[in-house]
């Protein structure tokens, strides 16, 4: 089976322990063909959120392909919106029978559902994270990103 991840909504960061990480590595181990696609988000050598300049393609530390993503431009507002380049070439080339989604608070969703839309046949799971504990921690947050966009998006 073909596994793709969506790592789309926050930081995707090489060579560490969360569920991104581990997720694709156990489906890999399990069999099955496996590919991420991660934003340019990561975390630097001290442990703080940086981002890398460049789009790439490479073979992470458990031979997985990640592809990662870029924003549609540099400026703050589109990074917190999570507004990616169209990824629906990498989608179409994986072609793969599973996506899983870690997070959706993103904007960019639309090479996701093109795809589902003609390939009905797939499954979309999405797991979520974000609670009162970690997220909508402002007005802004709450009443804007949370309550209007998130809500359409989800």
């Amino acid at each position: 089976m073909k596994i793709l991840h969506v790592c789309l909504a926050a930081f995707y960061i090489d060579n560490y322990s969360y569920q991104e990480n581990l997720l694709p590595k156990y489906h890999k181990v399990n069999g099955h063909e496996v590919e991420i696609i991660a934003s340019l988000q990561t975390f630097d050598n001290n442990g703080e959120p940086t981002y890398l300049h460049n789009e790439s393609r490479y073979k992470n530390e458990n031979d997985i392909w990640v592809n990662r993503i870029k924003y549609l431009n540099d400026w703050n507002i589109i990074k917190k919106l999570r507004l990616y380049d169209d990824f629906s070439h990498i989608i179409e080339r994986f072609k793969p029978d599973i996506i899983f989604i870690h997070g959706c608070q993103l904007s960019t969703l639309k090479p996701i559902i093109k795809y589902k839309l003609n390939n009905p046949n797939i499954k979309i799971y999405v797991d979520n994270h974000a609670d009162f504990s970690n997220s909508a921690t402002n007005w802004l947050s709450l009443k804007v990103l949370h309550k209007k966009i998130w809500k359409r998006k989800a």
